[in-house]
């Protein structure tokens, strides 16, 4: 499939420059600048509280920066309906009705979205729920049918960015491979992807790019340059920035 992608920043779907975010006294994210481009696979690093949760919330226009500016497929966030129906959103799994149906949920997420019925077909068919399962009730689907339906969902507008928090969570070691497998279908494909994870060990399989954060971007770049900075190991390049960092940020409280 052709896609048309914009081109500001040259090229880049999104772009994020000197971002800042503070909650009373709390600094949330502190001068954040990166992008991202079409037909590669970004991972959000960070430790817990170190911002990922409110740099997502900023880019799908939840959250206003207080300092900065992003473009998100040419816009700012939340000041183009039309450019919010081209992402696609895994965040959380947890939110649907226990007692609608997976195929009733798609359904009406399809009708909001103004599509035809037999997308919600197609959306079934890639993450794998299919026959008897979009008949259960979502209250009695495992976490990880939650987690495909939300993908489903997040899917069904036929994204050209897609927005995965933490998107392997309750999946077995099958689910977690066809994941990855459906991750690289749509970087191939030519959609932008970001993928927030704590999983080190699936970033590393999964990804082409890099940023590393904890209020500030401690790394931006490609997953070899990372993982030359760990001498081979992206667990060790990721320690060493994020434990190399806590001096600093406690510093900058003060």
């Amino acid at each position: 499939m052709s896609r048309e992608h914009p081109d500001r920043a040259g090229g880049a779907s999104v772009a994020l420059s000197g971002i800042s975010k503070r909650f009373g006294d709390h600094q949330a994210l502190q001068d954040v600048s990166f992008e991202l481009r079409p037909g590669k696979v970004t991972g959000l690093l960070g430790p817990n509280g170190a911002g990922k949760s409110t740099l997502l919330r900023i880019l799908l226009g939840l959250a206003r920066p207080d300092a900065g500016t992003a473009h998100v497929l040419g816009a700012a966030p939340g000041t183009a309906p039309r450019s919010a129906r081209r992402i696609g959103v895994l965040m959380d799994s947890v939110g649907f009705p226990p007692r609608m149906t997976v195929r009733r949920q798609l359904q009406i997420s399809a009708v909001a979205l103004g599509l035809p019925a037999s997308r919600v077909d197609e959306v079934l068919a890639q993450v794998g729920l299919e026959g008897d399962a979009t008949r259960r009730r979502i209250g009695a689907c495992s976490t990880g049918m939650r987690q495909r339906l939300a993908l489903a969902v997040a899917l069904l507008p036929d994204p050209e960015l897609l927005i995965l928090d933490e998107p392997l969570n309750g999946l077995d070691p099958d689910g977690i491979r066809w994941m990855r497998r459906l991750v690289e279908r749509a970087a191939a494909e030519g959609r932008t992807v970001l993928m927030a994870s704590h999983m080190l060990s699936e970033v590393e399989q999964s990804v082409d790019d890099i940023v590393v954060l904890r209020r500030s971007v401690l790394f931006t770049g490609t997953l070899q340059d990372l993982v030359r900075q760990g001498h081979g190991r992206l667990e060790d390049a990721y320690f060493g920035l994020v434990e190399g960092s806590a001096p600093r940020l406690e510093d900058s409280r003060a």
